[in-house]
C-alpha cells in the first residue's frame, strides 16, 4: 500500500474541497427549492413550444390534464418533473380532444366562437388523434404535430416517437438549467469560501507541515469514501431531490429539510477542526504594525479590520497572494461534489492499492 506524505496531503485538499461542495452543493438545493427553479424552467421550456398563439397554449392545457394534474395538489404549484409517458399520454388526450372541438362560423358578435360537440369522432385512435389535428390553424406547433404523428399505424408508435422527442428536448433544458445553476454555484461557493475563510495557500500549509491534522484528515476521507455514496448533483434538472415539492406544504417542508442538511454539512466541517474560518491559529504575513491573516487581535473585529484595510496599501503583494488563495479555493469548490468525490474515491483506492493479506480461517 503507498502510504506517502504527497498522496495524503494531495488527499486532505481534496477531501477539504469536498466537504465544503458539498456545503455550497446543499445551499444551492436551498435556493433550487425556496426559488421553484426546476419548476419554473420546466413550465418555461413546454410554453416555448407548446404555447401556439394560432390555436391555443397546449401546455396549459397539458398541466390542467387529469394524470398530470393529480402531482399538482395546489393549484398554484408547478410539478418540477413530468415523466415523458405521462407527458405524452397527456399530449395525445388533448390532441384528440380537438377534434371534438366543433367551429361555428362568425357569430352576432363577429367573433368565432367554439362548442364541444358530445360524439366522438370516427376511426381508430390514431385517426381521431389526426382529425384533432386538422382543427388546427397552421403553426410551428401544429407542424411538429404533424410530422410526428406521420408514418405511424397506431397510438403505440406515436406515443414512442413522442417520448424520443420530449427526452431529446429535456436533454437539451437540463443543459440551460445546467449552465443557469452553474453560475449560482460559483456565487455560492465565493459566498462559502469567504464566508468560512478557506484560505487554499493556508490549507496547504497547514496539512504539509501538520502530520497529525494530515492523519485525522486522511482518516476520515477513507471512512468517506468507504461507507458514503457519491452525492447527486443539484446542477441536473431531474435531480431526484428536485421530485418532491407538489404543494404549499410540501414546500414548506422541503425547504426545512434543505436547510437543515446545509446545517448539518456545516457542523460536520466544523467538528473536523480544519485550518479554516476568521481566527486562523498561526499567524501569516505580519509585520510590525499588524497581520494579515488573522482577526484575533486585542482591537477586536473592527479595529483589526481597520488595520487589514491599512496594510493594503503598504503591502499589496501579500493582498494578492491572499485574493488570489481564495479565488483557488472559489474555483474548486465550484466544480461540484461529485466531481471531488470521484476524485478522492481513486486517490484512496490509490493509497490502498494492493490487496491486504488474508486471514487464516481457524481450524
Amino acid at each position: 500500500m503507498f502510504d506517502l506524505p504527497v498522496l495524503d496531503f494531495t488527499i486532505s485538499i481534496v477531501f477539504v474541497f469536498f466537504l465544503f461542495s458539498l456545503f455550497a452543493a446543499a445551499l444551492l438545493e436551498l435556493v433550487n427549492t425556496v426559488r421553484k427553479r426546476r419548476a419554473r424552467i420546466l413550465r418555461d421550456a413546454l410554453d416555448k413550444v407548446m404555447n401556439d398563439p394560432q390555436n391555443k397554449n397546449f401546455a396549459e392545457l397539458i398541466y390542467n390534464h387529469p394524470i398530470i394534474e393529480a402531482s399538482r395538489k395546489d393549484p398554484d404549484s408547478l410539478p418540477s418533473y413530468i415523466s415523458a409517458e405521462n407527458f405524452a399520454t397527456a399530449l395525445i388526450a388533448v390532441i384528440t380532444e380537438q377534434g371534438r372541438q366543433v367551429k361555428i362560423g362568425m357569430n352576432v358578435t363577429n367573433t368565432a366562437q367554439e362548442v364541444k360537440s358530445d360524439t366522438t369522432p370516427p376511426g381508430t385512435p390514431i385517426e381521431q388523434f389526426r382529425a384533432g389535428l386538422k382543427t388546427l390553424e397552421p403553426s410551428s406547433f401544429q407542424q411538429l404535430m404533424v410530422s410526428l404523428s406521420q408514418f405511424v399505424n397506431d397510438l403505440g408508435q406515436l406515443e414512442k416517437k413522442l417520448i424520443t422527442w420530449y427526452n431529446g428536448y429535456m436533454d437539451r433544458v437540463s443543459g440551460w438549467f445546467k449552465r443557469k445553476s452553474h453560475k449560482i454555484l460559483m456565487l455560492l461557493s465565493a459566498v462559502v469560501v469567504i464566508g468560512c475563510y478557506v484560505d487554499f495557500f493556508h490549507l496547504a500549509s497547514e496539512f504539509w507541515n501538520n502530520d497529525k491534522l494530515r492523519t485525522q484528515i486522511v482518516q476520515s476521507a477513507v471512512a468517506t469514501v468507504e461507507n458514503g455514496q457519491k452525492p447527486n448533483d443539484p446542477t441536473q434538472l431531474n435531480n431526484i431531490q428536485g421530485q418532491q415539492v407538489t404543494n404549499i406544504d410540501s414546500l414548506k417542508s422541503e425547504i426545512r429539510n434543505r436547510y437543515n442538511a446545509a446545517e448539518e454539512v456545516y457542523d460536520d466541517i466544523m467538528k473536523k477542526n480544519l485550518p479554516v474560518g476568521w481566527k486562523v491559529a498561526g499567524k501569516k504575513w505580519c509585520w510590525d504594525d499588524g497581520c494579515l491573516y488573522t482577526w484575533e487581535s486585542k482591537n477586536g473585529f473592527f479595529g483589526e479590520l481597520w488595520n487589514k484595510i491599512k496594510l493594503f496599501f503598504n503591502h499589496i503583494g501579500g493582498v494578492i497572494l491572499n485574493l488570489l488563495a481564495l479565488l483557488i479555493s472559489i474555483l474548486a469548490i465550484s466544480r461540484g461534489a461529485p466531481f471531488w468525490f470521484d476524485t478522492l474515491n481513486k486517490l484512496v483506492n490509490l493509497r490502498s492499492s494492493g490487496k491486504k493479506p488474508q486471514v487464516a480461517p481457524e481450524k
